[in-house]
């Protein structure tokens, strides 16, 4: 299996290329990818994923089959770093009840 990842400039979307290679032999693997195992292989390269653009599904099972795919993701923006808030602390009572359960 090749794995090509590209980032765009601007860093708010990742391209993954994947091509598997064709099965020869009966004992050669059958491999199956999704968008969710596309999705998975970025995050283990740790990036940040928001949600999919482009979707494909390839496989190897035959010869007829969709052997390369290309998975398009946006990144998270990162959000700017806000002010530190300051914490009030507040007096509040709290009315405990004297009623007892009984067990029956």
């Amino acid at each position: 299996m090749k794995k090509d990842i590209l980032v765009n400039e601007e860093k708010t979307e990742v391209t993954l290329m994947l091509s598997l290679t064709h099965r020869v032999m009966a004992r050669d693997p059958v491999m199956t990818i999704t968008t969710r195992m596309a999705h998975q292989m970025l995050e283990n390269e740790d990036f940040k994923l928001d949600k999919c653009l482009i979707s494909d599904i390839i496989d190897n099972h035959n010869d007829n089959s969709k052997h390369d795919g290309t998975w398009k993701f946006s990144l998270v923006k990162e959000l700017p770093a806000t002010r530190e808030t300051e914490t009030v602390s507040a007096n509040v009572k709290f009315k405990r009840s004297n009623s007892k359960k009984s067990k029956k």
